[in-house]
């Protein structure tokens, strides 16, 4: 080996090279889970992690040896190798071969003495771990399965008697590791487990991957929040030469709509050259860490990544604008919000003039929190307002049965106990979901899309009507104005919890 990749051959000297790596989402929903029970957190980084494992007898490698230090076989002078044994930095596939090891440990060890381990389905970076469970737990297929403890997520457990069991919640990104659980006792032996096996360095919980988490207590909540102010200073400083003088009060241009023919190819080059690639690729990164309500404005910024104009670069500036008045902002979990988790959809009814397809979006709430945004472009062309607001909905449904079966997984089924609200502001839409009828002005819609019923008959979901003024997923389908902003953006990143009061109501009358 010379010290590269491209010496090594698929097939020969290595075989598959995929390694999970978390949800963004999971890291969203774990707050929401710390805050609505009153779990402790821990963190720590594992040192050299891709270093501990050893690496398959088939997939060894000969290395030569250093300048100076080279040795021959006594007889035959050929060039003698050393045989690489463990996994290292810059092997093709040393990513999977340290996360195969990792799950490994974690459910061997994690399964023995006293403790049950489940990797995760809906994440396999996610485990869940039990300790002193009952010799006969109930079913995990109870909706209130959570083993030792009576399911009241309004009493934190710091303030219930110890339960008979304890439990820890562990998302592993790569070498760092997440986590949470009922007790401090338990979160502490995992990480000394992960000390004794390999060698471990406890960091500070307020910090992940470069999003800030901030815990608080007082006046009788709990809340964490996320932000990003350090990379967005950052961002701030690599174009603050760029950068409008005003304050904007949307994410967006309100109303602004990018196109990929709106540039010729000296404007697309002139705004290459002044860093549009760059400028989106860490607009993206924010947006995706703790400013979801730029999500909508990004999927523009993203269309014309090869051909922007200048309306586009004008367009980025704006949002790093917007980024830096709400520099110290982000998105925040309480234990105030809504503990049954409740998902938004919408779509617009104006077309992209290019394909004729029409942006959607949804946003799925827990703990008064966005666990998890979309905004895009539906994958077909609607025919009609109900008919791309139908089309959401599907998307809408994924994600709550995405969440539902991950926190069932978990052991949080009591959270999931009823059908999910899919809030949205279409009523014809919202009745093709629990009724049938088929006409002739909707019977083109492709089978796909009433997978929606499908999970409607299971009970998993229920459409709830929304006016569009309260729908936050309107957030996500157009750049809206300032009146809009003004309305939901509180509501939508957390910062106003006790919206969820509102929809229980509109469920209320709804029965």
């Amino acid at each position: 080996m010379a010290g590269h990749k491209y010496n090594l051959t698929k097939g020969v000297d290595y075989h598959e090279v995929f390694a999970a790596a978390p949800n963004q989402n999971t890291m969203r929903m774990m707050q929401g889970m710390t805050v609505g029970m009153g779990l402790h957190r821990k963190s720590w980084d594992i040192k050299l992690a891709y270093c501990w494992s050893e690496l398959p007898e088939d997939q060894k490698i000969a290395l030569k040896y250093p300048k100076g230090y080279e040795r021959y076989d006594p007889v035959t002078g050929e060039p003698l190798y050393m045989i690489l044994a463990r996994n290292c930095y810059g092997v093709p596939n040393a990513g999977k071969i340290w996360a195969d090891d990792r799950n490994k440990f974690m459910m061997e060890h994690f399964n023995q003495n006293g403790w049950r381990c489940h990797q995760c389905v809906y994440d396999p970076c996610l485990f869940y771990l039990q300790r002193g469970v009952y010799e006969t737990p109930r079913s995990k297929q109870d909706p209130d399965f959570r083993v030792g403890v009576d399911p009241d997520p309004g009493v934190h457990y710091s303030e219930q008697k110890r339960p008979a069991a304890e439990e820890a919640w562990v998302l592993i990104h790569t070498d760092d590791c997440d986590a949470i659980g009922t007790s401090k006792a338990i979160i502490d032996d995992i990480y000394k487990a992960h000390d004794t096996k390999w060698a471990a360095k406890v960091v500070d919980s307020d910090f992940m991957l470069g999003i800030k988490r901030i815990r608080e207590r007082h006046d009788g909540m709990d809340k964490i929040t996320m932000s990003m102010t350090a990379f967005v200073d950052g961002m701030v400083k690599s174009f603050e030469d760029h950068l409008p003088k005003t304050n904007p009060d949307t994410p967006f241009p309100a109303k602004k709509w990018l196109y990929k023919t709106d540039a010729t190819a000296e404007e697309s080059k002139e705004v290459l050259e002044l860093g549009y690639q760059r400028i989106v690729g860490m607009l993206l990164w924010a947006a995706r860490g703790t400013y979801p309500e730029c999500a909508t404005g990004l999927h523009q910024l993203t269309r014309v990544m090869c051909n922007p104009s200048r309306d586009a670069w004008k367009c980025a500036l704006h949002m790093v604008n917007w980024m830096r008045v709400n520099r110290s902002r982000g998105i925040v979990f309480s234990d105030k919000g809504n503990p049954h988790p409740i998902v938004f959809s919408d779509a617009s009814n104006k077309p992209d003039d290019t394909d004729g397809k029409s942006q959607y979006g949804v946003v799925t709430m827990w703990y008064g929190g966005p666990v998890a945004t979309v905004s895009k472009k539906l994958p077909h062309v609607g025919l009609s307002a109900f008919h791309n607001e139908y089309m959401a909905l599907r998307y809408a449904t994924a994600h709550a049965v995405w969440l539902r079966q991950l926190l069932q997984e978990t052991g949080w089924g009591f959270a999931v106990t009823e059908p999910t609200p899919l809030m949205g502001d279409n009523i014809a839409a919202n009745q093709l979901v629990a009724e049938d009828f088929i006409t002739t002005r909707n019977q083109y819609i492709y089978l796909a899309y009433h997978y929606v019923k499908e999970v409607y008959a299971m009970g998993w979901i229920k459409p709830y009507y929304i006016p569009s003024e309260f729908n936050l997923a309107d957030l996500l389908t157009k750049p809206v104005p300032r009146e809009v902003i003004r309305e939901l953006y509180d509501q939508f990143t957390g910062y106003r919890p006790g919206w969820w009061k509102t929809i229980t109501e509109m469920k209320r009358k709804a029965k």
